[in-house]
This record gives C-alpha cells, structure tokens and sequence, in this order.
C-alpha cells in the first residue's frame, strides 16, 4: 500500500479495504494517487472531505510530483478539523486548502485538471454541472460511490418516494453534456463503484 493506513474489509465487497465505511475504498484510494501521479495535474477539486482519506492519497501523489495544489470543500468542521490531523500526521498538509463550504455556494477561482465528488449523494452531479466550466480540456472528474447505472431506476423500499435513491433525478444539464459529447464515460465496478468523466481535448484523434 502506498500510504501506511489501518485497513479493514470493505463491507460491500470482501475484495477491497477500507480505512472506514465512509470513506474511499484503499484501492480507489491507490487509484487516485496513481491517476495524480500520471495526470500532473497543477489545481485539483475535492467535495465531501469526511475523514479526509480521498484528499490524503491526492496530495500525496502531488506531493511526489513535486508540484500542485488540492482545494478541499467541506460543509463540517467536525470533518474538517480530523482530516486536518490526519494530513499534518502524514505529512501532506501543505499541499491542501481546506475550504469550510456548501459545495454548491463555492465559486472557484481558476482552472482544474482534476476533480474528486464525493459530498453528500444528491449533490454530486450539481457539482459536477456547476464546475464543469472549470475543467480543463483534456481534464477528469470523479464521482465515488457511483454505479454504472448512476442510480437510475434504483428503489430503496424504505424510502418508495425518492425516485433513483440516494441520487435522485439527474440534472437535465448534466444529460445535455453527456449528450452532446462534451464530456466522456467510463467506469469502475467492484466495492462501492466510481464513474470516471473526461473531458475532450481540442487535440484529441476521433
């Protein structure tokens, strides 16, 4: 493992470890870091700190660059302030700003390559529409927790009222995106799952 954790199993999918159940899974964890380490990205996005593990892997692989710098977003201070420990302990802080924030209420100030979603279920692809302008081209974002059907069609007989539980109705600017190519698909399975988005380069062969 890249980064020495205390690790369970993961409780959906004996394969995979996990720190905690709300956080990334190690192997997703390990994923980012290497996808920071290949991407070289300069400004990186995270939403739904928590316990700060996500972030952890990210700014290591920044930190091994060299270069880079990670916004954190989180609406807690709970989270905020434990995540913050675990970053001074592990010796990555410098290289995240935390930002005590509703996701959706944050204004960025410059371009991204790389974005992690991972706030609050129902929030994510919002944040995805409301930062997508600042995606590079050439950029990726990705949203954890997330099945290849994006929760479509899903029912939770607990709650027969929330249509496409825990996500609910996509944004109808998050399909016109899709739609019109202006971002890319793709996905992981196993665990908890994570879709991956990229975003296309002027230069790209089609």
């Amino acid at each position: 493992m890249i980064i020495d954790l205390k690790t369970v199993p993961e409780v959906t999918d004996k394969r995979f470890s996990m720190v905690d159940d709300g956080a990334v899974e190690v192997e997703t964890g390990e994923l980012l870091y290497g996808f920071i380490k290949r991407l070289k990205p300069t400004n990186v996005l995270s939403t739904g700190t928590y316990t700060g593990i996500s972030d952890l892997f990210i700014a290591k692989g920044l930190q091994d660059n060299g270069f880079g710098h990670l916004t954190a977003l989180e609406y807690e201070q709970v989270h905020i302030d434990r995540a913050n420990k675990l970053w001074r302990e592990a010796g990555v802080y410098e290289y995240i700003t935390s930002v005590k924030t509703d996701s959706l209420q944050f204004q960025p100030d410059r371009q991204y390559q790389f974005m992690f979603l991972d706030t609050e279920l129902h929030l994510r692809f919002h944040e995805l529409v409301k930062f997508f302008e600042y995606l590079d081209e050439g950029g990726y974002i990705f949203v954890h927790d997330m099945p290849r059907t994006l929760c479509q069609g899903n029912v939770n007989k607990d709650h027969p009222d929330f249509k496409n539980w825990p996500v609910g109705e996509l944004p109808p600017e998050f399909k016109y995106i899709l739609n019109e190519g202006r971002l890319k698909s793709f996905y992981f399975c196993g665990a908890r799952g994570l879709v991956g988005f990229y975003k296309p380069h002027k230069d790209d062969f089609i």
